[in-house]
C-alpha cells in the first residue's frame, strides 16, 4: 500500500473516506487488519450519525427506494449478503415461479382425467 511510505517520511495525517462497494477491495482490507497491527484509525458512520444534521427523515426515506441504499448509506458491500438483486426483484420472481408452478400442476391434475 503506497501510503505507508508516505508516512515513514513525513508523519502526514491520512483521511480515507469511501462507501462499501465490490468486496476485497482497499478499504476492506483495512477494515480487516488487528486492532493490535492496523496504524488506521478506523471510524465507520453510517446514515444514522446524520439523522438531523444533513438528511431528514424524508430524505432517508426516499433514499431508501434507491438499490444502492445499503452500500450508499448503510456500509454495506454489494454481492456478498444478498444484495445483488433488489428485494422487490427477487419477491417478483418468486411469484411467477409460483405461478408457473400451479399452472404445471393444474396441467398434470387435468391430464390424467
Amino acid at each position: 500500500m503506497f501510503l505507508r511510505g508516505i508516512i515513514a517520511k513525513s508523519d502526514p495525517s491520512i483521511v480515507m473516506i469511501s462507501t462499501p462497494n465490490a468486496p476485497d477491495g482497499l478499504i476492506e482490507a483495512i477494515e480487516k487488519e488487528p486492532d493490535d497491527s492496523c496504524i488506521y484509525n478506523r471510524i465507520k458512520l453510517d446514515y444514522t450519525y446524520g439523522l438531523g444534521r444533513i438528511y431528514t427523515r424524508e430524505e432517508i426515506e426516499k433514499a431508501k427506494t434507491s438499490p444502492s441504499f445499503e452500500r450508499e448509506y448503510n456500509l454495506k458491500y454489494l454481492g456478498r449478503i444478498g444484495n445483488v438483486f433488489h428485494i422487490k426483484d427477487i419477491e417478483k420472481a418468486k411469484c411467477q415461479c409460483l405461478m408457473i408452478l400451479n399452472m404445471l400442476i393444474l396441467w398434470q391434475s387435468n391430464r390424467w382425467e
